[in-house]
């Protein structure tokens, strides 16, 4: 029994909306893991296997788990996922949970990349050049019934057009992101940087990443004028090559400090 207090809960259900609801604290899942070796289920061992602290076990222990965690894995992923993962889509576990899923955009736009969004403890969502896939990757992403709730979500070198990026800013399922990386989509603008800043779903945003974006002097004033943009811990870009570009960068610097990255 770990400390705390909490609610009584009856089935799985309760305890997923619990994990869910504070996905950054060990503690909904070792309650969980408790509760399903109580019934004998492996998911509860592969839980607290993978929730234990391995710079505090002894490197034999070490060893011992990790073989273990990758015996449980091999066994029940496909089941735990809750499909046949199929080539090119990869899936993998943090803390117990399917959290983070990779694939590229032809494999999401197939016929079984939208798949991943059944996924619901799905927390990354990574999705990896392939020029042009850009419009179909979007009408993925909003279809209905997406249950998970996205802490990251990465569309990159996908040939998203303007009107695609102003697309993803107002996609509901966005609406826990902090990281949001659309890197390599040439095509960001300053009307994108706008629906980016201003958008009512990415209010909890904290890290944008738009480098491989060609950056005009109107993107670069959008991105200086753009009071919501103080929020981002970090904002990642490349440099532009203009000869009057130090003086953007200067005034760059000035407005983010520490929280701009140049690649």
């Amino acid at each position: 029994v770990h400390g705390g207090t909490h609610r009584v809960m009856s089935n799985a259900d309760d305890f997923l909306a619990e994990i869910r609801a504070r996905p950054e604290l060990d503690e909904p899942r070792l309650i969980y893991a408790d509760w399903l070796e109580e019934r004998g289920d492996p998911l509860g061992e592969f839980i607290r296997l993978q929730c234990l602290p391995s710079d505090l076990l002894r490197p034999n222990h070490r060893s011992a788990a990790a073989i273990r965690i990758e015996d449980l894995q091999r066994r029940f992923s496909q089941r735990w996922i809750g499909f046949h993962v199929p080539k090119g889509f990869h899936v993998y576990f943090r803390r117990g949970f399917p959290e983070v899923a990779s694939l590229s955009g032809p494999v999401f736009v197939g016929p079984n990349g939208h798949r991943v969004l059944q996924i619901e403890m799905l927390r990354d969502l990574r999705i990896d050049g392939w020029y042009r896939t850009g419009q179909g990757v979007v009408q993925v992403l909003s279809r209905a019934g997406f249950r998970a709730r996205l802490d990251c979500l990465r569309i990159a070198n996908c040939g998203l057009s303007i009107w695609e990026v102003r697309k993803v800013a107002r996609l509901p399922l966005l609406r826990h992101v902090r990281k949001l990386d659309l890197s390599w989509n040439r095509s960001i603008c300053a009307g994108c940087i706008a629906e980016i800043a201003r958008s009512e779903v990415l209010n909890r945003l904290e890290l944008l990443d738009i480098q491989g974006a060609c950056f005009g002097r109107e993107t670069i004033e959008a991105i200086l004028s753009e009071p919501a943009l103080d929020r981002l811990k970090l904002l990642i870009i490349s440099r532009v090559q203009q000869r009057d570009f130090q003086s953007y960068e200067n005034r760059l610097n000035k407005k983010f400090a520490d929280r701009i990255e140049y690649r």
